[in-house]
């Protein structure tokens, strides 16, 4: 499983969004871009958005393709929520 929280300038600690299978981070990775941001929940500093998703790989699901730690998503936070409710 794999987590995609949403960061906020109020709350930089991250808000749980959604649990993904791996078949749905596959899923979310065709449809948008994600950068890596390392072992270490991202701050504010590594983007120029106020608000931002990020996903959260764990050491069980990782794969060649993606690495456990934590990758920002290059859209907003309301394109990432539209593909959540799809």
């Amino acid at each position: 499983m794999a987590n995609i929280y949403y960061s906020y300038s109020s709350n930089r600690r991250g808000i749980l969004r959604a649990v993904l299978s791996p078949e749905q981070v596959r899923i979310m990775l065709k449809e948008h871009s994600v950068r890596s941001a390392g072992h270490q929940f991202p701050t504010a500093a590594l983007t120029s958005k106020d608000d931002f998703a990020v996903l959260q790989v764990f050491e069980l699901e990782a794969s060649e393709e993606l690495a456990a730690g934590f990758y920002l998503f290059d859209e907003d936070i309301t394109q990432i929520e539209e593909e959540i409710q799809h």
